[in-house]
């Protein structure tokens, strides 16, 4: 006599208009035989009464199901009984720790390909101005450096699933070289469908980002790929959303509060937020975690997956509501990028025009009853007579380098490249730095007096900005 399991499916297949050969190829799949579903058929014939189990069964003793999909702007209630308990925080901790331990030399040698490349291009951007060739060896080493990060987290991704098997290094790069595309590509989807989340107002890109917590160990686990891993992922998770999202939390709350400690204690050393100091710390918090946080989460992922146990998984059911979400993100991502392109052009040329605007009214005020051609003379002679007794660019001192000195209408133009990663620049930290030395020296009292101005242009090369400032006599005579 046929499964009454089997049966019920069969029925509401049928009556949801499902054809005789989908449903039987999904059953075989499933693990039921041929004979076994030819006898379903055969039961039902005379029959359709509308059935009352409408899960997809399975042979095994624990029959599972394929959830309908719904997607909602609340988080999902834990609905699912389960036969076993999701593993702890602090048991997942342990055996997260021990993996890595183990494992310690082949994640390191895996994780240190794209810090090294990181580093190379920190080097390339602090000792030398960005152009021509160089300009484009950074671009270059820059989409390496991208793909590098790629592939290094797929290998890392190998190297922890198959951690009993203890492959090594080059192995792990090798199985990872062959899933890159397939990684990235996951990550698009997850990453416009999340984008898609936060336009329904923030927290269902939250419930998001759980239910796809699991597709990376997914892709590397189970060969399933593209939205099928997160649509897995998801049926993974299903009823378990608290749970996974608590222990994600306890995994991350940390690592923020110790990263957040390191740049407090360089802070108070004299290293700003932004300093490479701080930076270096960052990268090197990195490359210790993130092999951590991959085995933290495949642990998490084997967890799951033992306590799913054995389920038939339908990617088909419910993938429409997240490609249309993913859509919206994907709309929002252009547009989000279009908007700050166009409010940072705008600002940059309403902060341009009222500096030129400025400039203008001061040079108005300082050459008020000045001839201002007996000042253009004068300026080039003294800017004539420098060049002739200065080779360019002339080295100041370690940081420090005069490119050249230019004569401007009122103006003398003095041009700098500099070396420092200490102190935040700005345009009036410049003006600030320059001004009380320029006002107290005599030879350049002559300048002022006369009305004609110090312009100063210094590009510092570890940050490839250019900051400017001008010095006037009215300038001084605010500062006294």
């Amino acid at each position: 006599m046929a499964n009454q399991q089997l049966l019920d499916y069969i029925k509401q297949q049928l009556e949801e208009g499902i054809g005789r050969e989908e449903i039987k190829n999904t059953l075989i799949k499933s693990g039921w035989t041929h004979a076994d579903v030819d006898e379903g058929f055969l039961s039902i014939e005379p029959s359709q009464e509308a059935p009352t189990n409408t899960e997809v069964p399975h042979p095994s003793p624990v029959a599972s199901s394929i959830a309908e999909t719904n997607i909602s702007t609340t988080a999902p209630v834990d609905s699912v009984v389960s036969t076993s308990t999701l593993i702890g925080t602090g048991e997942l901790y342990r055996r997260s720790w021990n993996i890595y331990r183990s494992r310690f030399w082949v994640l390191m040698g895996i994780s240190i390909s794209p810090f090294l490349i990181a580093f190379i291009l920190g080097l390339l951007s602090v000792f030398f101005v960005p152009s021509g060739a160089i300009s484009f060896i950074i671009r270059v080493i820059s989409f390496l450096f991208f793909v590098g990060v790629l592939w290094s987290y797929v290998s890392l991704l190998y190297a922890v699933k198959d951690s009993d098997s203890s492959i090594g290094i080059i192995e792990s790069f090798r199985m990872g070289w062959k899933k890159l595309l397939s990684y990235w590509w996951i990550m698009i989807l997850e990453g416009i469908i999340i984008m898609g989340g936060v336009v329904l107002l923030i927290i269902p890109s939250v419930i998001f980002f759980v239910w796809f917590f699991l597709s990376a160990f997914v892709l590397v686990s189970e060969e399933t790929k593209g939205l099928d891993a997160l649509m897995k992922s998801k049926e993974y998770v299903r009823g378990r959303w608290w749970g996974v999202f608590g222990r994600v939390l306890v995994l991350f709350i940390p690592i923020i509060i110790f990263a957040f400690v390191v740049s407090v204690v360089l802070k108070i050393i004299g290293y700003s937020f932004d300093s490479i100091e701080n930076n270096i710390a960052m990268q090197i918090i990195d490359f210790f975690i993130l092999p951590f946080y991959l085995v933290y989460g495949f642990s998490l992922y084997k967890s799951l997956k033992e306590v799913r146990g054995e389920f038939v998984f339908d990617p088909k059911k419910g993938r429409g509501k997240f490609i249309a979400v993913g859509i919206l993100g994907g709309i929002l991502i252009p547009i989000a990028i279009l908007s700050s392109v166009i409010l940072i052009n705008l600002n940059a040329a309403r902060t341009k025009g009222l500096n030129a605007e400025r400039t203008i009214q001061i040079n108005k005020l300082k050459t008020g009853n000045l001839n201002s051609s007996i000042n253009e003379e004068f300026i080039k002679s003294v800017v004539a007579g420098a060049k002739s007794r200065t080779s360019f660019p002339l080295k100041i001192d370690d940081t420090k380098t005069l490119v050249d000195i230019i004569a401007k209408p009122n103006t003398v133009f003095y041009k700098y490249i500099m070396k420092d990663s200490i102190k935040k620049w700005s345009d009036s930290f410049l003006k600030d730095s320059m001004i009380a030395s320029l006002c107290n020296a005599k030879g350049i009292s002559s300048f002022l007096d006369r009305g004609i101005g110090l312009e100063y242009s210094v590009l510092i090369t570890n940050t490839n900005k250019t900051y400017t400032a001008s010095i006037y006599k009215e300038d001084c005579a605010v500062m006294k």
